[in-house]
């Protein structure tokens, strides 16, 4: 069998003529009953018919019918996909497959093909190839919708002041070639843009662009539509200041500047400028003037007009402090009152061991009655037990003491050697009561009697001779003659105690 008038063998057809007169013979043969009982007798027991190789396909005939299976084709090693360029191996399956990169495309020089060059775009087969009309809708699409003034790439070039940009490029490549040819085959084919490469084109000018900003209409609408943009802002950044490190150098008058360090002993009554100043040293404060207290901190000055207010904040447990100056004259300076600071006012006032009378039945808080305990805890009144110790009662020794006991007591101050009380006399020591030795004096009836005489001393009219008693009274009769006077002595007048006039009050010690 030919493959044609004149033409050579062909493998295939005769093949096919072959594999023809083989099947005639066979079904002669079947029709003929020579293979019907050879046959039967091979199917008695079912046999499995299977392929391998590139595909795989398996079924079981025992002759009972007709059997069909479902061709698997091994998989080539190949991911699934789609590839640019793909290798392929003597049975035509895909080996490699991988993209297309710019080395595949030789960069040759049209003139190069010196021959079979068509001159038509069919002539290569090229199908994917963009025309002009496509390509003014491509870019039609990427500037639709945008305002009149940012409707090409050019102006939207010129509106971001950039023009080297890919758009601003493109434009120009368009507006010099537009009237040179009316095919593609006038450019010389090779750098025709297909439909891929317009794509990836304009992938590129959006590429990294957030999805906000990755159109032309969504940018300009950013860009308050505004075709100068980048000239408008450049004029308007031309009226800012620059960038300033003061105050003064943006012009802000109505802000408290920083000022230079505090670096040396100086007196404070000479910072009047209004500012905030830094002192890092204890020394500056110890060795300065009108300070408020001896630490380093940091000094806030307000001027306005004759006034002039001071507040200095120390960086330790100094205090916040404060003063005004009017008319040149300082006032003193003043601290402000926290729990710290007022706790230490409350013990400088009243510090633990101090003895106060109330005019209430109960001790107020932080004070307990001088009523001569010896069981106070040293651990809850540690202050009271640093300040008078055992003076007053050891307690238990270990974990208590006492304290004074001035139920019904006057108060004396400690002599400490004055030479007023009892030499050697202890502190904290009690003292009984005594009267101060003393006697009267009594006139005589008339003149100067020497002698001895009787005086009637209340005795109910009754004279007492020279040295009798009577009841409570002792009596001294003596005369010198030189005088009209008698001495004389009374015992056992009175109360059982000697005492001035008072007021019971409820004696309490700080603690």
């Amino acid at each position: 069998m030919l493959g044609g008038d004149g033409g050579p063998l062909n493998r295939a057809p005769s093949e096919l003529l072959e594999r023809t007169e083989y099947l005639k013979k066979q079904i002669d043969d079947i029709v003929s009953g020579a293979l019907v009982a050879e046959y039967a007798d091979r199917l008695k027991t079912p046999r499995n018919l299977a392929m391998t190789g590139d595909g795989s396909w398996s079924v079981t005939f025992d002759g009972s019918g007709n059997v069909s299976g479902a061709l698997t084709l091994a998989n080539s090693g190949v991911t699934a996909g789609s590839y640019g360029m793909v290798t392929v191996d003597a049975k035509g399956r895909v080996a490699a497959g991988r993209q297309m990169t710019a080395a595949d495309v030789p960069a040759l020089d049209w003139n190069k093909i010196a021959s079979g060059k068509p001159s038509t775009l069919a002539g290569y087969g090229i199908a994917d190839a963009a025309s002009k009309a496509e390509l003014q809708a491509a870019i039609d699409g990427v500037v639709a919708g945008a305002p009149g003034a940012l409707n090409t790439l050019q102006k939207l070039a010129t509106a971001l002041d950039n023009d080297a940009s890919f758009a601003a490029n493109l434009t120009k490549k368009l507006a010099g070639k537009a009237d040179k040819a009316s095919t593609l085959a006038g450019y010389g084919i090779t750098d025709a843009a297909t439909k891929a490469e317009l794509q990836a084109a304009i992938s590129n000018v959006i590429a990294g662009a957030p999805g906000a900003l990755d159109t032309l209409q969504e940018l300009a609408a950013a860009l308050d539509n505004d075709a100068s943009f980048a000239a408008n802002l450049t004029k308007k950044l031309a009226t800012k200041a620059d960038k300033a490190a003061t105050l003064d150098g943006y012009g802000i008058a109505d802000a408290l500047p920083l000022r230079a360090d505090i670096a040396s002993a100086v007196d404070l009554d000479t910072l009047t400028i209004t500012g905030i100043y830094h002192n890092p040293a204890n020394d500056n404060a110890i060795k300065g003037k009108n300070w408020p207290c001896p630490q380093a901190g940091q000094l806030t000055v307000r001027a306005t007009g004759e006034m002039v207010y001071h507040t200095y904040q120390a960086f330790a447990d100094g205090g916040f402090w404060h003063r005004c100056r009017y008319q040149g004259r300082w006032t003193v300076w003043r601290q402000l009152a926290d729990a710290a600071t007022t706790q230490d006012g409350i013990t400088a006032a009243a510090p633990p061991g101090q003895i106060a009378y109330f005019a209430r039945d109960t001790p107020p808080p932080g004070w307990i009655i001088c009523n001569g305990a010896q069981d106070v805890s040293r651990a809850t009144y540690a202050a009271l037990f640093a300040a008078i110790g055992e003076r007053f009662g050891a307690g238990d020794g270990k974990t208590t003491f006492g304290v004074p006991d001035l139920r019904g007591e006057f108060i004396r101050g400690w002599d400490a050697g004055g030479g007023v009380d009892v030499a050697g006399r202890s502190f904290g020591s009690r003292q009984a009561s005594q009267n101060l030795a003393h006697d009267h004096a009594i006139p005589t009836p008339a003149g100067n009697i020497a002698g001895q005489d009787t005086v009637l001393v209340d005795n109910g009219g009754a004279p007492l001779d020279l040295g009798a008693r009577q009841a409570s009274n002792e009596l001294l009769g003596e005369w010198n003659g030189s005088g009209r006077y008698l001495r004389y002595a009374t015992y056992s007048t009175g109360g059982n105690e000697s005492r001035p006039r008072n007021v019971a009050l409820l004696a309490c010690i700080k603690v």
